[in-house]
């Protein structure tokens, strides 16, 4: 939050003469992040480096609204950044949370809704909400 603060004053303000200069930078950085944290992520077994990687692909939206250089687009990259954070808390602590010290994530939550339906659908959900599928907090945002 801290960081997305810091380049929304960097763009508005008395640095305004500057944001065309780097407009073009935060473009092309919007995109290689958003590249780079698909393409990292589809290779991946384990959990938490696919949430890692899509904490990658995350902060390419977050570029990508900050580029608009538009009241309105920061606004939106203000919204998506809480949204985001809350997200990605309660994936986390829903992961390490109920299975703490195991490495093996991916074959535990397979197995899930036969201990218990309410805390697997709870897990989808957060996981979904995450990908930006409709009608979830995570789509809205991206959208």
């Amino acid at each position: 939050m801290a960081i997305v603060g810091t380049i929304i004053i960097l763009v508005t303000g008395p640095f305004l003469g500057i944001f065309s200069n780097i407009q073009g930078l935060l473009i092309c950085s919007a995109i290689l992040s958003l590249l780079i944290g698909c393409i990292g992520a589809l290779n991946q077994s384990k959990l938490k480096r696919i949430l890692a990687y899509s904490a990658i692909s995350h902060i390419g939206f977050l570029l990508a609204g900050i580029s608009t250089g538009t009241i309105e687009g920061l606004i939106a990259t203000v919204i998506y950044n809480i949204l985001y954070i809350v997200m990605s808390f309660n994936a986390f602590t829903l992961i390490v949370g109920i299975f703490p010290g195991s490495s093996n994530y991916n074959s535990m939550i397979a197995g899930l809704s036969r201990h218990s339906l309410i805390l697997a659908l709870t897990v989808a959900i957060v996981l979904l909400s995450l990908a930006g599928i409709p009608p979830l907090a995570g789509f809205i945002s991206k959208y």
